[in-house]
Protein backbone atom coordinates (compact mmCIF):
# COMPACT_ATOMS: atom_id res chain seq x y z
CA UNK A 1 0.00 0.00 0.00
CA UNK A 2 1.30 3.40 -0.42
CA UNK A 3 2.14 4.81 2.43
CA UNK A 4 1.62 8.26 1.43
CA UNK A 5 -2.06 9.51 1.02
CA UNK A 6 -4.54 12.96 0.42
CA UNK A 7 -7.77 12.61 2.06
CA UNK A 8 -10.50 15.21 1.41
CA UNK A 9 -13.08 16.01 3.74
CA UNK A 10 -14.07 20.22 3.52
CA UNK A 11 -15.72 21.15 0.48
CA UNK A 12 -15.91 19.85 -2.70
CA UNK A 13 -13.85 23.26 -4.46
CA UNK A 14 -10.79 21.84 -2.09
CA UNK A 15 -10.66 18.67 -4.26
CA UNK A 16 -9.18 21.42 -6.73
CA UNK A 17 -6.06 22.06 -4.79
CA UNK A 18 -5.64 18.26 -3.85
CA UNK A 19 -5.97 16.84 -7.65
CA UNK A 20 -2.61 18.69 -9.32
CA UNK A 21 -0.71 17.95 -5.93
CA UNK A 22 -2.01 13.81 -6.00
CA UNK A 23 -1.09 13.31 -9.94
CA UNK A 24 2.27 15.21 -8.82
CA UNK A 25 3.25 13.19 -5.83
CA UNK A 26 1.82 9.95 -7.17
CA UNK A 27 -0.56 9.98 -4.20
CA UNK A 28 -4.30 8.31 -3.86
CA UNK A 29 -6.96 10.53 -2.93
CA UNK A 30 -9.63 9.75 -0.12
CA UNK A 31 -13.02 11.60 -0.14
CA UNK A 32 -15.33 11.26 2.97
CA UNK A 33 -18.51 13.00 1.07
CA UNK A 34 -20.86 11.31 -1.38
CA UNK A 35 -21.20 14.90 -3.18
CA UNK A 36 -17.82 15.56 -3.44
CA UNK A 37 -16.74 11.51 -5.10
CA UNK A 38 -19.56 12.19 -7.58
CA UNK A 39 -17.75 15.83 -8.45
CA UNK A 40 -14.75 14.49 -8.05
CA UNK A 41 -15.25 11.25 -10.51
CA UNK A 42 -16.99 13.78 -12.96
CA UNK A 43 -14.19 16.62 -13.26
CA UNK A 44 -10.81 14.99 -12.14
CA UNK A 45 -10.93 11.24 -14.24
CA UNK A 46 -6.47 11.25 -13.90
CA UNK A 47 -7.49 10.50 -10.18
CA UNK A 48 -7.84 7.73 -8.07
CA UNK A 49 -10.32 8.40 -5.88
CA UNK A 50 -12.16 6.61 -3.01
CA UNK A 51 -14.84 7.06 -0.89
CA UNK A 52 -15.30 6.21 2.73
CA UNK A 53 -16.87 6.22 5.70
CA UNK A 54 -15.21 9.33 7.72
CA UNK A 55 -15.58 6.95 10.65
CA UNK A 56 -13.60 4.26 9.15
CA UNK A 57 -10.56 6.71 9.05
CA UNK A 58 -9.86 6.12 12.64
CA UNK A 59 -6.35 6.71 14.12
CA UNK A 60 -5.53 3.16 14.20
CA UNK A 61 -6.54 2.35 10.73
CA UNK A 62 -4.56 5.62 10.08
CA UNK A 63 -1.50 4.79 12.38
CA UNK A 64 -1.83 1.29 10.67
CA UNK A 65 -2.15 2.55 6.72
CA UNK A 66 0.14 5.90 6.14
CA UNK A 67 3.03 7.76 7.17
CA UNK A 68 2.04 10.88 5.18
CA UNK A 69 -1.07 12.44 5.16
CA UNK A 70 -1.83 15.17 2.67
CA UNK A 71 -4.98 17.11 3.54
CA UNK A 72 -6.42 20.73 3.18
CA UNK A 73 -7.80 20.75 6.42
CA UNK A 74 -6.04 23.07 8.84
CA UNK A 75 -6.34 21.69 12.40
CA UNK A 76 -5.24 17.90 11.02
CA UNK A 77 -1.76 18.20 12.25
CA UNK A 78 -2.84 20.29 15.61
CA UNK A 79 -5.48 18.03 16.48
CA UNK A 80 -4.28 14.65 14.81
CA UNK A 81 -0.54 14.49 15.61
CA UNK A 82 -0.67 14.32 19.21
CA UNK A 83 -3.16 11.98 19.33
CA UNK A 84 -1.52 9.24 16.84
CA UNK A 85 1.81 9.87 18.89
CA UNK A 86 -0.33 9.03 22.01
CA UNK A 87 -2.31 6.43 21.84
CA UNK A 88 -0.99 4.83 18.72
CA UNK A 89 2.91 5.44 18.80
CA UNK A 90 2.93 6.58 15.66
CA UNK A 91 4.96 9.81 14.01
CA UNK A 92 2.26 10.96 11.64
CA UNK A 93 3.66 13.57 9.10
CA UNK A 94 1.53 15.92 7.99
CA UNK A 95 1.35 18.12 4.84
CA UNK A 96 -0.76 21.29 4.73
CA UNK A 97 -2.22 21.69 1.25
CA UNK A 98 -3.57 25.35 1.18
CA UNK A 99 -6.12 26.26 -0.52
CA UNK A 100 -6.00 29.70 -2.28
CA UNK A 101 -3.62 32.38 -1.66
CA UNK A 102 -6.08 34.02 0.55
CA UNK A 103 -5.45 37.45 2.75
CA UNK A 104 -7.29 35.92 5.44
CA UNK A 105 -4.21 34.06 6.57
CA UNK A 106 -2.21 37.49 6.80
CA UNK A 107 -5.23 39.31 8.87
CA UNK A 108 -5.74 35.75 10.95
CA UNK A 109 -1.53 35.91 12.09
CA UNK A 110 -2.30 40.25 12.90
CA UNK A 111 -4.91 38.85 15.26
CA UNK A 112 -2.76 35.91 16.62
CA UNK A 113 -5.33 32.73 15.48
CA UNK A 114 -2.72 31.29 12.56
CA UNK A 115 -2.52 27.35 13.15
CA UNK A 116 0.77 25.86 13.54
CA UNK A 117 1.85 23.36 10.40
CA UNK A 118 4.18 20.09 10.39
CA UNK A 119 5.11 20.40 6.76
CA UNK A 120 3.32 23.11 4.72
CA UNK A 121 2.94 23.66 1.08
CA UNK A 122 3.41 27.31 -0.34
CA UNK A 123 3.19 29.13 -3.57
CA UNK A 124 5.78 31.47 -3.85
CA UNK A 125 7.32 34.34 -1.68
CA UNK A 126 4.56 35.62 -0.04
CA UNK A 127 2.94 32.33 1.47
CA UNK A 128 6.47 31.70 2.49
CA UNK A 129 6.87 35.15 4.41
CA UNK A 130 3.42 34.19 5.97
CA UNK A 131 4.01 30.99 6.92
CA UNK A 132 7.50 30.80 7.71
CA UNK A 133 6.67 30.76 11.73
CA UNK A 134 3.67 28.87 11.58
CA UNK A 135 5.40 25.74 9.72
CA UNK A 136 8.09 23.63 10.90
CA UNK A 137 9.00 22.87 7.27
CA UNK A 138 8.07 25.06 3.88
CA UNK A 139 8.02 23.20 0.57
CA UNK A 140 7.14 25.82 -2.24
CA UNK A 141 5.76 23.95 -5.43
CA UNK A 142 4.30 27.11 -7.14
CA UNK A 143 0.76 27.16 -9.17
CA UNK A 144 0.34 23.60 -10.06
CA UNK A 145 -3.34 23.79 -10.88
CA UNK A 146 -2.70 26.53 -13.59
CA UNK A 147 -0.27 23.83 -15.08
CA UNK A 148 -2.75 20.71 -14.29
CA UNK A 149 -5.58 23.40 -16.01
CA UNK A 150 -3.34 24.12 -18.99
CA UNK A 151 -2.77 20.15 -19.18
CA UNK A 152 -6.02 19.30 -19.75
CA UNK A 153 -7.70 22.36 -21.11
CA UNK A 154 -9.65 20.56 -23.34
CA UNK A 155 -11.57 18.04 -21.26
CA UNK A 156 -11.85 21.73 -18.40
CA UNK A 157 -13.22 23.99 -21.28
CA UNK A 158 -15.77 21.24 -22.41
CA UNK A 159 -17.40 20.31 -19.56
CA UNK A 160 -18.03 24.53 -18.23
CA UNK A 161 -19.39 24.88 -21.99
CA UNK A 162 -21.59 22.15 -21.29
CA UNK A 163 -22.46 23.90 -18.10
CA UNK A 164 -23.18 27.39 -19.03
CA UNK A 165 -23.48 29.48 -22.01
CA UNK A 166 -22.37 32.88 -22.60
CA UNK A 167 -23.48 35.47 -24.80
CA UNK A 168 -20.68 36.12 -27.40
CA UNK A 169 -22.05 39.60 -27.71
CA UNK A 170 -21.73 40.42 -24.02
CA UNK A 171 -18.37 40.49 -21.30
CA UNK A 172 -18.25 37.86 -18.51
CA UNK A 173 -18.16 39.30 -15.31
CA UNK A 174 -17.19 36.76 -12.08
CA UNK A 175 -18.63 37.93 -8.91
CA UNK A 176 -17.10 35.58 -6.13
CA UNK A 177 -17.81 36.42 -2.70
CA UNK A 178 -16.13 34.19 0.19
CA UNK A 179 -17.32 33.45 3.57
CA UNK A 180 -17.89 35.22 6.84
CA UNK A 181 -14.72 34.60 9.36
CA UNK A 182 -13.17 35.63 12.41
CA UNK A 183 -10.75 37.47 9.62
CA UNK A 184 -12.60 38.84 7.30
CA UNK A 185 -16.43 39.34 6.16
CA UNK A 186 -18.45 38.47 3.09
CA UNK A 187 -20.29 40.90 0.50
CA UNK A 188 -22.55 38.54 -0.49
CA UNK A 189 -25.48 38.87 2.12
CA UNK A 190 -25.30 42.76 1.43
CA UNK A 191 -24.53 42.85 -2.00
CA UNK A 192 -25.76 39.81 -3.94
CA UNK A 193 -28.71 40.69 -4.79
CA UNK A 194 -27.68 44.39 -5.81
CA UNK A 195 -24.81 42.77 -8.28
CA UNK A 196 -27.14 40.74 -9.91
CA UNK A 197 -29.95 43.80 -10.29
CA UNK A 198 -27.04 46.38 -11.84
CA UNK A 199 -25.07 43.67 -13.95
CA UNK A 200 -27.28 41.09 -14.78
CA UNK A 201 -28.93 42.34 -18.12
CA UNK A 202 -25.34 44.28 -19.47
CA UNK A 203 -22.82 41.28 -19.01
CA UNK A 204 -22.51 37.63 -18.71
CA UNK A 205 -22.46 37.44 -15.21
CA UNK A 206 -21.36 34.57 -13.34
CA UNK A 207 -21.69 34.46 -9.83
CA UNK A 208 -19.58 31.69 -7.54
CA UNK A 209 -20.23 32.22 -3.74
CA UNK A 210 -18.30 30.25 -1.21
CA UNK A 211 -19.09 26.96 -1.37
CA UNK A 212 -19.84 27.31 3.35
CA UNK A 213 -22.34 30.27 2.49
CA UNK A 214 -24.41 27.68 1.77
CA UNK A 215 -24.37 26.32 5.16
CA UNK A 216 -23.69 29.64 6.95
CA UNK A 217 -26.53 31.81 4.78
CA UNK A 218 -29.15 29.08 3.44
CA UNK A 219 -32.12 30.96 3.15
CA UNK A 220 -30.26 33.71 0.95
CA UNK A 221 -27.59 31.47 -1.10
CA UNK A 222 -31.20 29.51 -2.65
CA UNK A 223 -32.93 33.25 -3.12
CA UNK A 224 -30.04 34.19 -5.18
CA UNK A 225 -29.51 31.09 -6.73
CA UNK A 226 -33.18 30.85 -8.04
CA UNK A 227 -33.02 35.27 -8.73
CA UNK A 228 -29.90 33.95 -10.80
CA UNK A 229 -32.26 31.40 -12.74
CA UNK A 230 -34.46 33.53 -13.71
CA UNK A 231 -32.64 35.74 -16.31
CA UNK A 232 -30.91 34.03 -19.19
CA UNK A 233 -27.01 35.71 -18.86
CA UNK A 234 -26.84 34.80 -15.33
CA UNK A 235 -25.11 31.95 -13.72
CA UNK A 236 -25.48 30.36 -10.47
CA UNK A 237 -21.90 28.16 -9.97
CA UNK A 238 -22.50 24.86 -8.06
CA UNK A 239 -20.50 22.18 -8.02
CA UNK A 240 -18.11 23.23 -9.96
CA UNK A 241 -14.62 23.23 -8.63
CA UNK A 242 -12.72 23.89 -11.33
CA UNK A 243 -11.61 27.24 -11.25
CA UNK A 244 -9.34 28.11 -14.31
CA UNK A 245 -12.00 27.53 -16.91
CA UNK A 246 -13.94 30.25 -15.46
CA UNK A 247 -11.13 32.32 -15.02
CA UNK A 248 -10.55 31.66 -18.62
CA UNK A 249 -14.02 32.92 -19.66
CA UNK A 250 -14.10 36.18 -17.45
CA UNK A 251 -12.75 39.60 -18.42
CA UNK A 252 -13.97 41.38 -14.87
CA UNK A 253 -13.48 39.81 -11.50
CA UNK A 254 -15.34 41.21 -9.16
CA UNK A 255 -15.13 39.99 -5.18
CA UNK A 256 -14.27 40.84 -1.50
CA UNK A 257 -11.62 38.71 -0.15
CA UNK A 258 -11.20 35.43 -1.91
CA UNK A 259 -8.11 33.61 -2.75
CA UNK A 260 -9.54 33.65 -6.80
CA UNK A 261 -9.15 37.08 -6.70
CA UNK A 262 -5.11 35.93 -6.53
CA UNK A 263 -5.84 33.36 -9.06
CA UNK A 264 -7.52 35.54 -11.69
CA UNK A 265 -4.19 37.59 -11.63
CA UNK A 266 -2.49 35.44 -14.11
CA UNK A 267 -4.68 36.78 -16.61
CA UNK A 268 -3.92 40.76 -15.49
CA UNK A 269 -7.52 42.00 -16.35
CA UNK A 270 -9.40 44.56 -14.33
CA UNK A 271 -9.84 43.53 -10.74
CA UNK A 272 -12.83 45.40 -8.72
CA UNK A 273 -13.80 45.10 -4.75
CA UNK A 274 -17.08 45.24 -2.75
CA UNK A 275 -14.74 45.47 0.87
CA UNK A 276 -13.32 48.54 2.43
CA UNK A 277 -10.73 45.79 4.45
CA UNK A 278 -7.60 46.42 2.68
CA UNK A 279 -5.25 43.47 2.06
CA UNK A 280 -2.19 43.01 -0.49
CA UNK A 281 -4.76 41.84 -3.34
CA UNK A 282 -6.86 45.39 -3.10
CA UNK A 283 -3.59 47.08 -4.70
CA UNK A 284 -3.96 45.13 -7.81
CA UNK A 285 -8.13 46.56 -8.68
CA UNK A 286 -10.25 49.10 -7.50
CA UNK A 287 -12.85 48.71 -4.07
CA UNK A 288 -15.87 50.44 -4.95
CA UNK A 289 -19.27 50.63 -3.63
CA UNK A 290 -22.28 48.99 -4.66
CA UNK A 291 -24.04 52.34 -5.56
CA UNK A 292 -21.17 52.92 -8.27
CA UNK A 293 -21.37 49.37 -9.15
CA UNK A 294 -22.63 49.95 -12.81
CA UNK A 295 -21.01 53.56 -13.53
CA UNK A 296 -17.40 52.23 -12.64
CA UNK A 297 -16.76 48.13 -13.53
CA UNK A 298 -16.26 49.21 -17.20
CA UNK A 299 -12.58 50.66 -16.23
CA UNK A 300 -10.29 49.09 -18.06
CA UNK A 301 -7.40 49.58 -15.49
CA UNK A 302 -4.21 50.09 -18.01
CA UNK A 303 -2.72 51.88 -14.73
CA UNK A 304 -2.83 49.14 -12.86
CA UNK A 305 -1.16 46.12 -15.14
CA UNK A 306 2.21 46.59 -13.80
CA UNK A 307 1.03 45.94 -9.84
CA UNK A 308 -0.98 43.29 -10.94
CA UNK A 309 2.14 41.48 -12.79
CA UNK A 310 4.54 42.18 -9.53
CA UNK A 311 2.01 41.33 -6.83
CA UNK A 312 1.15 37.85 -8.72
CA UNK A 313 5.70 36.73 -8.89
CA UNK A 314 5.11 37.73 -5.55
CA UNK A 315 2.55 34.93 -5.05
CA UNK A 316 3.73 32.01 -7.21
CA UNK A 317 6.89 30.83 -8.45
CA UNK A 318 7.35 31.42 -12.53
CA UNK A 319 7.93 27.69 -13.54
CA UNK A 320 6.84 25.09 -10.66
CA UNK A 321 5.50 22.99 -12.45
CA UNK A 322 9.10 21.81 -14.77
CA UNK A 323 11.08 22.52 -11.36
CA UNK A 324 9.15 20.17 -9.20
CA UNK A 325 9.97 16.78 -8.57
CA UNK A 326 7.81 13.62 -7.59
CA UNK A 327 8.85 13.06 -3.84
CA UNK A 328 8.76 15.12 -0.54
CA UNK A 329 11.90 15.83 0.86
CA UNK A 330 12.90 13.32 3.89
CA UNK A 331 11.01 14.00 7.31
CA UNK A 332 13.25 15.19 9.95
CA UNK A 333 12.35 14.20 13.68
CA UNK A 334 13.97 16.51 14.81
CA UNK A 335 12.04 19.09 12.85
CA UNK A 336 8.97 17.94 15.26
CA UNK A 337 10.41 20.20 18.40
CA UNK A 338 11.40 23.22 16.17
CA UNK A 339 10.25 25.76 13.56
CA UNK A 340 12.00 25.77 10.62
CA UNK A 341 12.82 29.64 9.36
CA UNK A 342 14.34 28.64 5.49
CA UNK A 343 11.82 27.29 3.06
CA UNK A 344 12.93 24.20 0.90
CA UNK A 345 11.70 23.81 -2.75
CA UNK A 346 10.11 20.40 -4.05
CA UNK A 347 13.31 18.01 -5.52
CA UNK A 348 13.46 14.85 -6.74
Amino acid sequence: MNREVAIHTGPFTHLDHLVPICLKFDLPLIVTDEKAYAIGKEFYPQISLTLMDPAALSLPFLARSFDTIFTCGKFWALELRPLLQLFQSKQMRFVFCPHGNSDKEAFLQKSGKSVSQDTALVYGPQMEALMKNSAEKLITVGNLREGFYKEHQDHFDKLFEEKFFLNPLKKTILYAPTWETTATGTSFVSSASGVIDQLGDGYNLLVKPHPLLEESHPAHYYRMEGKCSSLPDVHFIDGFPAIYPILEKTDIYLGDHSSIGYDFLLYNRPIFFLSDKAGPLQSCGETINLEELKEKIASKQVELSGVRERVYRTCFEKTPLERAGSKLPPYSESSSSTTATSCSSVSS
